[in-house]
């Protein structure tokens, strides 16, 4: 299957032999004034869903077994671009756009891993709303539920000549189920266009969303067994404002060359402040002091700038039309992590601190990738699709890991090159309305910045530490059936060797001298 250009992403697809779904969100009946994923993503086998929040705004999405924590296994875009902290150094999605400026969803599986990147989980990708024929049209959205929610979604976009805009804002409050669990977010998005001829088009857009929410923190299996949603803690918040940035530039040559180019930018944060005991150790008043204990404040900053340039080009061998999918890819991170402050003893979202943060860190990521894929058509039905990526990626850390008796525990410097080529295949036979499918594709995923900080500092890390790497392998049959009914009937296989995770062990082998959390390559899913 090839597909020249989505004309709402800015993307040029070209997905022959791979597992890949499109959800049509006007096709389908679901809350996305909360965005509720469960409800939006019930059509596609396979797919994991984490909701770790009552608030709707952050979108968990795991595949094929793999962690739907922030969909960190997955290249998460919006319009074909990254929205993700850092894609190889930190890769959780804290943003996600509201559901309802969504047009539709793509998620190609594993063997995205040539054209968008390395990842295991494949390729999420939101295609926001564009007006594409009237010169001037308003969109608006109320709603108002249970717990105090209001939500408010308000669209203007057209057409004109050669220009074209969509802007949109939604706002979301609500005093949430639990204790302790309100929340306020709003998204702000502004897109424009300039067509310089029916085949050559530049487009900007910006979006900027800020949120926070009150967290309830934990409970112990008695507590939720007693009433679930009680909470015990009302001093912790998370706020996360985010700016996401790009630039496209989209031409036809000709009739067998098409091209596309991405500038983007993110710059964002992460930042939480509360008083994370246990849940059996409550936060209460000190007597002696008349005050609350102080807050633990955590922020991270992130800066991450990018080029992308794909292409199609059509040729013939023979009297059979052939298709070349190529491109190359720049990027550069920056992730700036104080944590451990000593917050106030106050309950609002307050990010001051007394003196230092106790870790004060910094990483930067700099990748270079190209890629290429052939789709040989040995006849008209059937083809066969290999292809190759290459990835340099080099990751620096430095700073501040800890403070003891008032002096530095220095971040041991590293620095960390890899080169690494990637190889697939894929096949496709096509019948009149369906095909049959097989590919397989090798994935990589590089030790992240979390892996090399535990969360404590008696943590260990395995200095031999190594990267995952593994393949995704499918073999499916798909298609229609009288215009009424879509399937797709697949198996897959996914090998993921070296994952890393933690296991507790006995300081010095002795069982009476306590423990710790060892980080290292635990073995093979």
């Amino acid at each position: 299957m090839v597909r020249k250009e989505c004309p709402k992403s800015k993307t040029i697809y070209f997905f022959p032999g791979k597992k890949n779904e499109v959800l049509h969100l006007s096709k389908i009946n679901g809350n996305f004034t909360t965005n509720n994923s469960r409800e939006i993503f019930s059509r596609i086998p396979g797919v994991t869903i984490w909701e770790n929040e009552g608030s709707g705004i952050q979108i968990n999405v795991g595949v094929r077994g793999l962690s739907p924590n922030r969909s960190w296994e997955l290249n998460t875009r919006q319009n074909g671009y990254d929205i993700s902290s850092d894609v190889f150094g930190y890769p959780e999605a804290y943003y996600n756009p509201p559901l309802e400026a969504v047009e539709t969803i793509e998620l190609v599986r594993g063997g995205s891993s040539l054209q968008f990147g390395p990842q295991f989980g494949g390729m999420l990708n939101y295609v926001l709303k564009r007006e594409t024929k009237k010169k001037f049209s308003f969109e608006t959205q109320n709603t108002v539920g249970s717990y105090g929610m209001m939500s408010s979604y308000n669209a203007i976009g057209g057409n004109f000549k050669k220009f074209s805009y969509y802007v949109y804002n939604h706002s979301r409050s609500a005093d949430g189920w639990r204790e302790n669990s309100e929340y306020t977010v709003r998204n702000t998005h502004a897109f424009v266009e300039y067509r310089f001829t029916e085949n050559t088009k530049l487009s900007a857009e910006y979006t900027n969303m800020d949120y926070q929410m009150q967290q309830a923190g934990g409970l112990t299996d008695e507590q939720f067994k007693d009433n679930p949603r009680q909470s015990l803690r009302e001093r912790n918040w998370f706020a996360t404002p985010w700016n996401v940035f790009s630039l496209n530039f989209d031409t036809k040559i000709n009739d067998n060359f098409t091209s596309n180019t991405k500038i983007f930018g993110l710059i964002g944060e992460r930042n939480s402040v509360g008083f994370t005991a246990t849940p059996n150790v409550e936060d209460v008043i000190n007597l002696a002091t008349n005050e609350y204990a102080n807050r633990r404040v955590d922020r991270d900053f992130y800066e991450n700038f990018g080029l992308e340039n794909r292409n199609i080009y059509k040729y013939k061998l023979g009297k059979i039309n052939n298709n070349l999918a190529f491109g190359v890819r720049l990027y550069r991170a920056n992730t700036q992590r104080v944590q451990d402050g000593k917050g106030t003893t106050g309950t609002d979202f307050d990010l001051s601190i007394d003196g230092r943060f106790s870790r004060d860190l910094n990483f930067t990521t700099e990748n270079v990738a190209v890629f290429a894929e052939n789709q040989f058509k040995v006849s008209e039905k059937f083809s066969v699709t290999p292809g190759v990526r290459y990835e340099y990626i080099k990751n620096t850390g430095e700073g501040r890991f800890g403070i003891s008796n008032g002096n530095d525990i220095a971040f041991p410097d590293k620095t960390i090159s890899r080169s690494q080529p990637l190889f697939g295949l894929g096949m496709e036979y096509k019948f009149t309305s369906t095909n049959i499918y097989a590919n397989i594709t090798q994935a990589y995923r590089p030790v992240l910045f979390s892996d090399l900080t535990p969360p404590a500092v008696t943590d260990v890390i395995d200095p031999n530490l190594k990267d995952a790497s593994g393949f995704n392998a499918d073999l499916g049959f798909r298609g229609t059936y009288k215009n009424f009914l879509n399937f797709d009937f697949s198996l897959f296989y996914l090998s993921y060797n070296n994952r890393i995770g933690g296991i507790r062990q006995f300081i010095d082998n002795d069982p009476t001298q306590g423990t710790f959390i060892y980080r290292t390559n635990l073995g093979k899913q």
